[in-house]
Formats: structure tokens, sequence, C-alpha cells
């Protein structure tokens, strides 16, 4: 039986936890490839600044899911402006979604993913994206089975 999850917007006090979420999130990423996902300075602190602006912007939209009284995922979305250079208009962006290792497979990723799409959409997005690495399974078939499909594939060559 999976356990209640309750998605609500991220608070001042919640960001700490965030942020170390950010920080597993930013570790699978370089797992997947060292060379492409790179941040500048502590990753921790940045996010927590980051997302510290963030949860104040109407634009943004950044969730956390509770699982028995603790953080057990996040969600940061925004309401992105239109872009030439990416060939799209006016679009609803999710950034990171993140669920703990131990709290996996509970429905915790599905139920922040529609409560960021929802999000979005009071926002006015008429479409939501995202990306997700080719070796993230999991998050593929979660996002797939909520009706996202693929437009893009993101190449790079190192010089």
């Amino acid at each position: 039986m999976n356990p209640r999850v309750d998605v609500r917007p991220a608070r001042h006090e919640d960001l700490r936890a965030v942020s170390r979420l950010a920080v597993k999130l930013v570790d699978q990423h370089r797992g997947y490839d060292p060379r492409r996902f790179v941040l500048p300075g502590p990753v921790e602190e940045g996010y927590n600044r980051f997302l510290s602006a963030e949860i104040a912007d109407p634009e943004a939209v950044v969730l956390v899911a509770i699982v028995d009284g603790e953080i057990a995922g996040y969600l940061y979305g925004r309401i992105e402006p239109p872009s030439f250079v990416e060939l799209r208009g006016e679009a609803g962006w999710i950034h990171d979604i993140f669920v703990h290792e131990r709290g996996r497979g509970m429905g915790i990723g599905g139920a922040l993913l529609d409560a960021g799409v929802e999000s979005l959409k009071h926002r006015g997005a008429r479409s939501v994206m995202l990306s997700v690495s080719p070796r993230n399974d999991a998050g593929r078939h979660l996002f797939q089975s909520r009706g996202f499909e693929n437009t893009m594939l993101e190449m790079t060559r190192q010089v």
C-alpha cells in the first residue's frame, strides 16, 4: 500500500531539505555524464539561494511532496518566455523533479508531476515541457505515462 502523499508549495523553512535533494539530483546527473552536468560553487548553498528567490516569483513553481511528515521529493518549474533559440512559444517548463531513493515506486513522482503541471497550467501554460536523461528509465516511463512525448534529443560533443 502506498503512503499518503501531500503535495504543497514549498516554504522557506523547506529549502534546506529541498536543497539536499537537489544535490542528489545533481549527483544523479553527474553519474550520467560528469562532463555535461557541471555547476559552479557549492551545490547545496547555490540551490538554497536560487530556490529562495524562486518561491517568491509568481512565474515559478516549487513544490514539495510530504510523506509521514518528511519531505520525500520536490519539483521546480516555471513559465518560460518564447524562445527563438529553442524554436518554441511561451511554455511551462519543469526543470527539476526528484524523489528520494527510499520513496521511489510509491506514487510520489506522479503526484509531484501532476501537481506541477496543474500549477503551471494555472499560471497560463498551454504546454509543459521537460527534459530527461535517456539513461533515466524510470523518469522517462513516468513522463510518458502522463502524456509527455519525445520532441528533441540533446547531443553534446567535447572539444
